[in-house]
């Protein structure tokens, strides 16, 4: 897994998967979702992409890309980092974390 020390960890009740949450600070969707992860109460690591420096982020997106998903879409959420959901739709979330 990427190196989750630029991460911010938030706490909750539910912790029984693995999740690691990509976003941009000035994304409206990002907020739901993060919104959303917080009302669910599940525990999850976050970083906001814009906010790294440039060879961070270049570094994550890559990592991401070659293990993960050849192409991002924010808010992107990596569950047990094997699977992900790419936007926000909340039937979409609600169907991988349950």
């Amino acid at each position: 897994m990427m190196d989750l020390t630029k991460f911010t960890k938030i706490e909750g009740l539910k912790s029984d998967k693995d999740l690691v949450f990509l976003g941009l600070s000035t994304c409206g969707f990002c907020k739901r979702a993060r919104k959303y992860l917080d009302e669910q109460g599940w525990t999850y690591h976050f970083v906001d992409i814009d906010k790294l420096d440039r060879e961070e982020r270049i570094a994550l997106k890559q990592d991401v890309k070659s293990r993960i998903a050849p192409d991002l879409l924010y808010p992107f959420l990596i569950i047990n980092d094997s699977e992900f959901v790419k936007g926000f739709k909340k039937d979409q979330w609600e169907d991988k974390l349950s």
